[in-house]
């Protein structure tokens, strides 16, 4: 599926089968440069991942062998499946609950953007609700799916991680009047009424955001709901076919309205039954879901069914994944409190919720993969004119209480970060230090070496190799990844392992031929 269009690429998409589907929590300490780095990152394998290619130039087998694949593989053989990437930005990316602004953001937040009501019934759990970011993969395979987010968490290692996430199977709706009206786990036929594809009038008017909107980046754009509704399906499974059809408002077979007709017949709400009530109850589901009875309120409904197990007692941990697509957070927000009075709630339970927004696509002629990141900045305004977080605080490992004091490149570094002087940031050493390694504590907790291969050709894949030595696996918690500046960031998140790795990295330099004088700092 192409990756770039007017429109990003996922929500009118002909729904796939498979969904794997993750929300990011940004790491302290990463800025604003950072930040759209990262995005700028994921553009590119993106647009790997949805042509089917393998990421990085040695792939997943053919790199160097002392290293880490740049491609986890499990993909392999089985093409794009017709993959779509989808990436949202979540409220608190723009400004936080406490008001901060970590990005300088806050004046790109939109008006209509504010964080989603408390709802009747809502048991949401902290642990699946929210995120500075999401992506929305969805694939005919799942696999691939899973390997695209595997893949695109791996890239963002250092700068962001997945808070949560979910796989989805069976979608629960149809994006395209091509699409037959798939089925939920209760048996129904589910998003009858979607806004279609085709229907580019009612896209225009419920979907898309207009290219009237104050914030540019979101123009052409929309809002995700994404919302975790677990079912007692073994509850649901003793109630009568009657009750059932009662408590939907549609019959379960073809799935038309109990007023009468076939699915795609409009319900008629003053229909009366031959008991001489309604046809369609008033608490039934379509009744109080129906854009006539939400002032012509409409979504694209994607969701899909999940299963994560089950419990001690042999219940299904089952549900469904809603996922919906909305020119404004307030369309969703109607509907969902009008459902405050729907039967089904004694068979649901909502337990995780998020919003994001969705920028715009990229444009097909466009050459430039930091388009993907206009929205975090201005079109005059210079990536390097980014604002760059403060300094973190001065972290040490237990083992390495003196350790500012064992390298002779800490007064350089000292001294390179004097006013008036080049600061040591970024990948490389610059200011007074030569490029040749330099061990940091960043403000993500993750230790760095940048080695420039430049100078020392093959540093790399010796460092590797005894970090994962130390580590007595391939690199899990360890992560290698280019850097600017021909260089190579070798990450690992236990602080512990700093001295370590470091004293192996150094000794393994020497034993490789690469010789002193040797230039390492320990940077905060």
């Amino acid at each position: 599926m192409p990756f770039r269009g007017a429109h990003q690429a996922g929500i009118v998409t002909p729904a796939q089968d498979r969904l794997h589907f993750a929300s990011f929590q940004l790491l302290r300490g990463v800025d604003r440069a950072a930040l759209i780095e990262l995005l700028s990152d994921w553009t590119v394998a993106a647009e790997a991942l949805t042509r089917g290619a393998e990421l990085g130039a040695g792939g997943a087998a053919s790199g160097p062998p002392l290293a880490p694949p740049s491609d986890t593989g499990e993909a392999l053989g089985l093409g794009a499946a017709k993959l779509t990437l989808t990436f949202g930005f979540g409220r608190s990316l723009f400004e936080t609950k406490d008001g901060e602004d970590r990005f300088g953001l806050a004046e790109r937040l939109p008006a209509e953007f504010t964080e989603l009501p408390a709802f009747a019934f809502d048991l949401l759990d902290s642990a699946t609700t929210g995120g500075d970011l999401c992506i929305q993969a969805c694939a005919d395979d799942p696999q691939v799916a899973v390997h695209a987010i595997r893949n695109l968490s791996r890239i963002a290692m250092g700068r962001a991680r997945i808070a949560w996430s979910q796989l989805g199977f069976g979608r629960t709706s149809s994006t395209s009047q091509s699409q037959d009206t798939p089925r939920n786990l209760f048996g129904f036929k589910d998003g009858t009424a979607n806004v279609m594809a085709e229907d580019r009038e009612g896209l225009a008017e419920h979907i898309w955001v207009p290219e009237s909107h104050p914030q540019e980046w979101l123009r052409g754009g929309s809002y995700l709901v994404a919302r975790k509704i677990a079912m007692t399906i073994e509850t649901w499974d003793r109630a009568s076919l009657s009750e059932q059809e009662r408590i939907v408002g549609r019959t379960k077979g073809e799935g038309g309205p109990l007023s009468g007709g076939a699915e795609f017949d409009a319900p008629n709400f003053e229909a009366v039954s031959t008991a001489g009530g309604p046809a369609i109850a008033t608490d039934a589901h379509v009744r109080l879901a129906h854009p006539e009875q939400n002032g012509g309120a409409r979504m694209l409904r994607r969701g899909y069914n999940y299963v994560d197990g089950s419990n001690p007692l042999g219940q299904l941990g089952a549900g469904l994944f809603f996922i919906s697509f909305q020119k404004d957070p307030a369309t969703f927000v109607r509907v969902q409190q009008s459902l405050k009075a729907d039967s089904m709630n004694e068979y649901l339970r909502h337990v995780g919720s998020g919003l994001w927004a969705i920028p715009r696509g990229i444009s097909p002629g466009s050459t430039s993969v930091r388009r993907s990141s206009r929205s975090l900045r201005s079109r005059e305004e210079p990536l390097a004119a980014a604002p760059r977080a403060a300094p973190a605080e001065p972290h040490r490992d237990r083992d390495e209480p003196a350790a500012r004091e064992q390298y002779p490149g800490d007064r350089a570094v000292a001294d390179a970060q004097k006013p008036g002087n080049h600061g040591v940031f970024g990948n490389g050493v610059r200011g007074r230090l030569p490029p040749v390694v330099r061990a940091a504590h960043c403000r993500t907790s993750a230790d760095l070496f940048c080695v420039d291969e430049r100078r020392e050709p093959g540093a790399h894949d010796c460092v590797q190799e005894h970090a994962n030595r130390e580590r007595g696996q391939d690199d899990r918690g360890v992560a290698a990844r280019p850097a600017t500046d021909h260089g190579i960031l070798i990450c690992w998140h236990e602080p512990g392992l700093r001295s370590v790795l470091r004293k192996y990295a150094l000794q393994s330099m020497r034993h490789q031929g690469f010789h002193p004088p040797w230039r390492a700092a320990v940077l905060s």
